[in-house]
């Protein structure tokens, strides 16, 4: 099922739903269908944006009133931030990894032994 689904009618239908029926007929689907839209790696990169998205738009459900015009926008922001975050992170990850390289490899070049946070030697 794709978030094209999930329309305001629905949202509304389901909106007493019970925690079950709206998981799978709200969050999962909205939350999948804004995860695809995000480059992953491999296919456990991608299950991990969808979780993401899908604890995202859980949370979300306390917030929104079913009725209101922008709910589905509510709920696709929700999951949409979340992959913008874990994006965020995985790449500030990555160019923190090459610093560090790049400094270990600085003090292999001086013949020196690289530092780590909180090794002090004085």
């Amino acid at each position: 099922m794709s978030t094209l689904y999930v329309t305001p009618e629905k949202l509304a239908a389901l909106a007493k739903a019970d925690d079950d029926t709206w998981c799978i007929e709200v969050a999962v689907p909205i939350a999948r269908g804004v995860a695809l839209q995000y480059p992953a790696r491999d296919y456990h990169e991608r299950e991990d944006l969808i979780q993401l998205a899908t604890i995202a738009v859980w949370r979300a459900r306390s917030k929104f009133d079913p009725c209101h015009p922008q709910a589905f926008s509510y709920l696709t922001t929700a999951a949409r931030n979340a992959c913008l975050n874990r994006r965020r992170r995985t790449e500030l990850d990555q160019v923190n990894a090459a610093r560090l390289l790049e400094h270990a490899q600085d003090e292999a070049r001086r013949g020196g032994h690289p530092r780590v946070s909180g090794d002090h030697h004085d």
